[in-house]
């Protein structure tokens, strides 16, 4: 990262302001959310992957999280009885998923580290029944991407129609 990305994360994370957001879905009831800047917002993916998540059958069990943003998906699944490890590189996504899974009365089913898979301090646990990654691939809402800092932009995301 160069300083002036830096300086531009800093921009935005200090005058940036914290959105309400109301995630809904079919498969549960609503999850309310602050999202600060830099996080990325649930969008139609997410619900996706919870609606495919909700269909598996078995017990409930352990799964870990790799990208958490907001908490929407952890926070689903908390909900359902799944015990969560989450982690994302973003510190404002960790910040965001603990207050919401607090928020949402689901804190004592998620465990949230910043950092990621490989680091030293974060690892995939040897317990992991399902292991969930929402990679964030969509294009950036006009509205959404001044919001959005360099942590963001070098994730492995879409910028056009043929990916690229």
């Amino acid at each position: 990262m160069r300083i002036g990305e830096i300086d531009r994360e800093i921009e935005i994370s200090t005058f940036g302001e914290t959105r309400d957001f109301i995630f809904d879905s079919a498969v549960y009831e609503s999850i309310h959310l602050k999202i600060p800047p830099t996080v990325y917002p649930p969008r139609r993916d997410t619900e996706i992957l919870v609606e495919a998540i909700n269909r598996l059958k078995g017990e409930t069990g352990f799964v870990t999280e790799i990208g958490c943003g907001s908490g929407a998906i952890s926070i689903s699944l908390a909900r359902r009885g799944w015990r969560v490890n989450a982690c994302d590189i973003n510190p404002l996504a960790v910040a965001a998923t603990r207050g919401n899974a607090i928020q949402n009365d689901v804190a004592d089913l998620i465990s949230v580290e910043e950092g990621g898979p490989g680091e030293e301090k974060w690892f995939i646990p040897d317990n992991t029944d399902l292991l969930v990654w929402n990679i964030p691939y969509l294009l950036s809402l006009d509205s959404e991407a001044s919001n959005l800092g360099p942590m963001e932009e070098a994730s492995l995301s879409d910028r056009d129609e043929q990916g690229g």
